[in-house]
């Protein structure tokens, strides 16, 4: 049960670390919500009108290795923030691009919406072509005065729809029609207005390759009369993970092979022994970069287990959990350490004596040194 918190616990953590931080500075208190489809965006090529205001600033730092790979669900983000905080105009500033941080100033503009600067494909396209320069058009802080006008003028159009009903009910029917309109689209994801098939299909995929040492944590019995056993025995694992992950979940594949040789008896009375376990199975994974430059990954697999020694084979149901953090060398390749428990339960043979809570099978811990290519 311990053990099922801390993974829990390692799993939100990882969720926290990997999600994009947003900071917010406004210099206006927040007007009327827009919705998404309304926010227009300007890169540093871009004129700004000079009748735009600025209501605040924004600044979103992403925790993949590169924000053009994330630009899309980044942009996203902030479209969202700015028509959340009542703005209905995104000047992006990409100035801080190689910083994985993408900045912008947030503007109220009391004119038409120029339905080719909103979020697109195409748009999108136009701004990474940009660069990483900043717009140098002035835009002037909205005053006290200017947000009392915007506000007046909002109540004036909401008091306009309301007076069209004559009757108390009719109002508050409509009051709240209007209420659910405002919040939906509001709060509605910008990804509603292009195809983000690609983002989504634009997975990363990594390459493990591990090894170090291995300890057995389960009973190695040495007779079928269950009186002697050893346990702890140390050997060597090495382990090839696949992994094909989006933005935060995936899946992928495992092949881990250990062997572990010792020497049991006394001085007088000395044999070797030798053992193998194998494991292979599918896993959901979940992982990404944070801080810029480490790297971290869960994952849970089922699969096959495999034991053969000098007087026996067995093969099972098999069981793998595994932990791994690193630091990026690069954009393809890091190097970390991976700690990992592999079980595998199989048929327990007739005469043999063994305690009946416990499980006839493998259970085994390692911790290795890990590289890992990033594709």
């Amino acid at each position: 049960m311990k053990k099922n918190i801390a993974m829990v616990v390692m799993a939100a953590s990882l969720m926290v670390g990997c999600a994009p931080k947003i900071t917010t500075e406004m210099t206006t208190q927040a007007l009327e919500p827009k919705a998404t489809s309304q926010v227009m965006i300007l890169g540093h090529r871009d004129t700004i009108p000079n009748e735009a205001r600025s209501i605040g600033q924004l600044k979103i730092k992403s925790r993949h290795s590169s924000l053009q790979k994330s630009y899309t669900r980044i942009l996203n983000l902030a479209v969202k923030e700015t028509a959340q905080r009542g703005g209905n105009m995104l000047v992006v500033d990409h100035s801080d691009m190689k910083k994985n941080t993408l900045k912008g100033t947030m503007a109220y503009y009391d004119g038409e919406t120029n339905s080719a600067l909103t979020i697109s494909p195409k748009r999108i396209k136009n701004l990474l072509a940009m660069g990483i320069q900043q717009n140098q058009s002035p835009i002037q802080a909205m005053s006290k005065e200017q947000e009392q006008m915007v506000k007046q003028r909002q109540e004036e159009a909401a008091q306009q729809v309301i007076s069209k009903y004559s009757t108390l009910a009719e109002v508050g029917d409509k009051e709240e029609q209007q209420d659910t309109t405002i919040e939906e689209s509001s709060f509605e994801d910008a990804s509603s207005y292009f195809d983000v098939e690609k983002e989504k299909e634009s997975r990363k995929g990594v390459i493990k390759i591990s090894g170090g040492p291995m300890w057995t944590l389960s009973k190695m019995y040495l007779s079928n009369d269950g009186r002697d056993y050893i346990s702890n025995a140390r050997g060597t694992a090495f382990d090839l993970s696949i992994h094909s992950i989006g933005d935060l979940w995936g899946y992928g594949f495992d092949l881990y092979g250990s062997q572990t040789n010792l020497s049991i008896g006394n001085y007088f009375n000395t044999s070797k022994v030798s053992y193998n376990f194998f494991y292979a199975g599918p896993s959901l994974v979940m992982g990404g970069t944070f801080a810029q430059h480490f790297y971290a990954d869960l994952s849970v697999g089922i699969g096959m287990g495999y034991y053969h020694d000098s007087g026996s084979d067995d093969v099972g149901f098999g069981m793998r959990e595994s932990v791994g953090l690193g630091v990026m060398l690069n954009n393809h390749f890091s190097v970390g350490i991976d700690a990992a428990i592999q079980m595998a339960t199989f048929k327990r043979p007739e005469g043999f004596n063994q305690p009946e809570n416990e499980a006839y099978g493998f259970k085994c811990a390692t911790v290795m040194l890990t590289l890992r290519t990033h594709l």
